[in-house]
Formats: C-alpha cells, structure tokens, sequence
C-alpha cells in the first residue's frame, strides 16, 4: 500500500498500487475525485494540519519586531553594542487586533491569549468563529477596533485597501502595508522574485482568455497552471491548462490568471517511479 502527501501544486497521475492521497493543506481542487473514487483511492485533507505552527510563527515574528531582533542583530554583528537603542517593547498586556475572524485568526488569537496579551477581532464578510476570545467588530466599527488595539495583524486575503490604510496610519500595521501590498496578488509576487533573480517556473499573466490562448503559444512546456492573482490559495481558484479547450473551464471572474509553466520531476517511492507535475 502507498500513501502519497500531496501538495497545492501538485498534480498526480493515478498508479495501481497507490491506495491513498493525503492533501497538505485545506483544498483538494487539484485532485480529481471522481477518477480516485472509481479506482478506490482515498483522499485526506489536512485542514487543521499547520494552523498552530502558522500562528505560533506569528507570535515570534511579533516577539521579534517587538525587541526589534532583526536591527540588534545586524548591529551586533557590525561589531557594535548599542543597548539603549533597542530597548524594544513588551507585549504582555497589550491588545493585538486580528484582521479577520477564521481559523487561523482563532489559532493566534489562542497564542496571544497565552503570552498574557488581549486580542480584538476585526469581522469583514467571514463567519466567525473566534467567539469567546476577544471582542469581535464588524467592517463599519473599524474606528471603535482600532481604538482598542496596540498593534494589527492580517490573517486573512483580500483586504480592501482604505482600511490597510487607516490601521497604517493609526496603529501600525505588522506586516508593512507595502509587503501587504506585494505579497497580496501573485503577479506582484512574481515580479518581485524576478527582480531578486529568485529562480520560479516560466510565467505570464493574462487578463482574458485570448491572452491566455496567445501565452499558451509561447509557453516552454504545454501545461500550465493557472492561479487567480488574487485569494484561491489551498488549492482553489486553480486550472491545470494543456490544451486551448482546457481555457474554457476558467469562469470569467476567474481572470486575471497567473500562468505557470509545470515542471515535471521524476519522484521514486521504494521500486515504483510515479510521473509528478508541479509548479513553483
């Protein structure tokens, strides 16, 4: 029997002897049920695999901003010992706002209830289930959320940018509002490996089909994986592309779309070798 962990990017040919899929992550767009199902493979989700390990990551990249870490460090390692100038500020006590009112905003809130801090949750359109934590503000009360919080953080996509804004020019916004910004939609985010010469697969971007039909001409390798520049992470708002009938499955508001050249790698499992595509 073979289990196989599969990722968000990761496309899998079905094999005789594999008997089980596990998703590493949430979504399990990328899988075709349907086929697994008719040859008897089981697929897993993992939806609460690595929420605790982000949130506690964020609390020590909080930790970290807070006894300003990263500055100290660098001075310290010019040779320098400037203690007075990082003298950093404590966290317990304070109140840290939560963008957002789901999963993982309940994780780090749990955390930052833990390290003695109070949190504040800031509702745009989720369900919440944060109940119990802290105080949960809608959209319109943004004023009365801000007014209580020491620091924000995002744990969310697709924040409109008038409110990334105000909390930037109020209390202070963990990441930069300009990371924010960047890291938002996947095209910026490309671009911005490109300019540090970060090795990814071949892309493009295109707005419409025409465009993506033009791109597909063009591409190094015949399949493509599609992402909408913005939110469809875990696997959804994703279209693997290898023919121009392919490009019809993508809705209309599915655009702009990201198009990444698949890669394909040769993974061995004991004495069986199983085709994989994936993009980075």
């Amino acid at each position: 029997m073979i289990t196989l962990g599969v990722r968000s990017t990761t496309n899998m040919k079905i094999h005789a002897n594999v008997s089980a899929w596990k998703m590493a992550g949430i979504g399990v767009d990328n899988i075709d049920i349907d086929a697994c199902s008719a040859n008897g493979v089981v697929v897993m989700n993992t939806p609460f695999g690595n929420a605790i390990t982000t949130a506690e990551h964020a609390i020590a990249m909080m930790f970290s901003l807070a006894r300003q870490i990263p500055a100290a460090d660098q001075t310290t390692q010019a040779g320098m010992w400037e203690k007075s100038r990082f003298m950093g500020t404590e966290l317990t006590g304070k109140t840290l706002g939560i963008i957002g009112c789901g999963q993982l905003s309940q994780m780090l809130g749990e955390a930052a209830n833990r390290q003695g801090m109070s949190v504040a949750f800031l509702c745009l359109d989720e369900i919440p289930v944060v109940q119990g934590l802290g105080p949960i503000f809608e959209a319109s009360e943004l004023e009365a959320f801000l007014k209580v919080c020491d620091a924000v953080t995002v744990e969310r996509e697709s924040i409109d940018d008038a409110i990334l804004q105000r909390v930037r020019d109020t209390v202070g916004l963990a990441p930069r509002y300009e990371a924010l910004v960047v890291l938002r939609e996947r095209d910026t985010q490309k671009a911005m490996l490109d300019s540090l010469k970060i090795p990814t697969s071949p892309w493009f971007c295109a707005s419409n089909t025409q465009e993506l039909l033009s791109g597909m001409a063009a591409a190094p390798q015949s399949a493509l994986r599609c992402k909408r520049t913005l939110g469809g992470y875990d696997g959804g708002g994703q279209w693997r592309v290898t023919s121009p009938e392919d490009c019809a499955d993508i809705p209309k508001d599915g655009f702009p779309v990201i198009a990444e050249a698949e890669i394909a790698i040769a993974v061995s499992y004991t004495h069986l070798t199983l085709p994989t595509i994936c993009s980075v």
